[in-house]
């Protein structure tokens, strides 16, 4: 059994990934499915959601699926069955303690989405000496594990000195790092503040405004706030001549 688990299993994404062929994909998807796989489970459950898969979305069918994939140990599932218990989706009621078991199992199962967001939750919520440690290696695990924009929040710790010790100077290179690997506009906005306050750069208006306008342009209107408080920066040093 496990011989033909395993041979439906890559048929399927052999058929889905590299043939474009979702009808047969499909077909074994639910094979493996049917032979309680717990990749196959999840990968159904996200079908029923809605995608290229083509099945009718059901989001009834998607979380009891995610439910039985969850308790099979499938981290991509625990991630999808925390966050609805985060967030109340698919019908059901939130519920931060059952949210938090299952995004905890997640990331113990090195799933880099649960890992930023158990690492939020430490970071903001929780918000102790021991908490921001902890929120510091999740979010290290993240990007290690492929969550590139978790450098963001690495950043963040080393800007505020939160969970390690402060290094302004190691906090522009994430964020910059950032920047160049996704056009974040959240880093370019933490840039902005970099430049504009001196911190682990040197003092450039001028370069602030740059970033806080790259910001903007990628989605991040806080940039604007920024520019005009630099705007007004720049008036007041004028004066002062």
């Amino acid at each position: 059994d496990l011989d033909y688990v395993g041979v439906y299993w890559c048929m399927a994404t052999i058929y889905e990934t590299k043939k474009a062929d979702y009808k047969n994909a499909l077909f074994y998807y639910q094979m493996a499915m049917e032979m309680d796989f717990p990749d196959a489970i999840e990968r159904m459950a996200e079908a029923y959601l809605g995608d290229e898969l083509g099945l009718e979305k059901d989001e009834k069918t998607a979380l009891r699926l995610f439910k039985k994939a969850a308790k099979l140990g499938n981290a991509a599932a625990q991630y999808n069955l925390g966050m609805a218990y985060a967030c109340g989706y698919y019908g059901v009621t939130a519920d931060r303690k059952t949210a938090l078991h299952w995004l905890k199992k997640s990331a113990k199962g090195e799933n880099p989405l649960a890992c930023l967001q158990m690492g939020l939750y430490y970071y903001y919520t929780v918000k102790t000496e021991a908490a921001y440690k902890k929120a510091f290696y999740l979010f290290t695990d993240a990007y290690n594990l492929g969550e590139n924009e978790a450098i963001i929040n690495i950043g963040l710790c080393y800007l505020q000195g939160n969970g390690v010790k402060e290094n302004k100077k190691e906090a522009v290179q994430c964020f910059k790092a950032a920047a160049k690997m996704s056009s974040s506009g959240v880093a370019y906005h933490n840039l902005g503040i970099c430049y504009e306050n001196g911190f682990g750069v040197r003092k450039d208006y001028k370069k602030a405004i740059e970033m806080y306008g790259k910001a903007v342009e990628n989605g991040e209107k806080a940039g604007l706030e920024g520019i005009k408080n630099v705007y007004l920066k720049m008036g007041e040093n004028k004066s002062k001549l």
